[in-house]
């Protein structure tokens, strides 16, 4: 009798030691690759400054005009706030191999006008203060390409001018010139650059 105990308790101290091995041999049993899917965002605007947005009610970081994320499949609501701009609210669903893209159709609260330039001050000192004569808007006016005479010798210039919502003014990006530098356009929302190569405003070379 005690022989057979004995031996049965051999065969379960057998069996739990291979049991252990082969956990051992084979490792944890991996974890199940998580689906995923891309999810793109568009703004309307020409830059993604002083934009705020959340998903699913957490922070969600949106620093350029396109933004592309992989998220896990679900249901998602996305909000979003553009300091000068109505608000943005939608929900959708990402599917397995259904990528999706939101245009967000951001729209002025108001819309600023470019009434005067800021006086320059020269490098001896003097100043020029200037007179717009004409103004060509883009992006729901918050860029303005702008015409003007100085009221000293009366001699025409032009600038570009960007709007900022933070401070409510309006700031010189190029200007006062006659003729852009080319590199300086680069830099400038497409918009604008087209109207200034349009129309002759940027320096060709020779």
């Amino acid at each position: 009798m005690r022989q057979k105990l004995l031996i049965a308790l051999l065969l379960i101290v057998a069996g739990l030691t291979l049991t252990l091995i082969g956990r051992q041999v084979l490792g944890p049993k991996p974890k199940e690759a998580l689906i995923t899917d891309s999810l793109q965002i568009v703004l309307t605007t020409p830059d993604a400054s002083n934009v705020t947005a959340t998903l699913n009610d957490k922070p969600f970081t949106i620093s350029s005009v396109t933004t592309t994320k992989s998220l896990a499949l679900g249901n998602y609501k996305l909000s979003l706030n553009k300091l000068g701009y109505t608000s943005f609210s939608v929900s959708f669903s990402l599917h397995e191999n259904q990528p999706v893209t939101i245009t967000v159709p951001l729209e002025r609260t108001s819309i600023p006008t470019l009434n005067a330039i800021p006086p320059t001050t020269n490098p001896d000192g003097s100043t020029d203060n200037w007179t717009i004569t004409n103004v060509s808007y883009f992006y729901s006016n918050t860029w303005a390409f702008a015409a003007t005479t100085d009221n000293t010798d009366s001699i025409i210039s032009y600038f570009v001018m960007h709007y900022n919502d933070a401070t409510q003014s309006w700031e010189t990006v190029l200007g006062p010139d006659s003729i852009f530098d080319p590199g300086s356009v680069a830099k400038l929302p497409s918009a604008v650059q087209n109207y200034l190569n349009d129309n002759n405003y940027v320096n060709a070379g020779d």
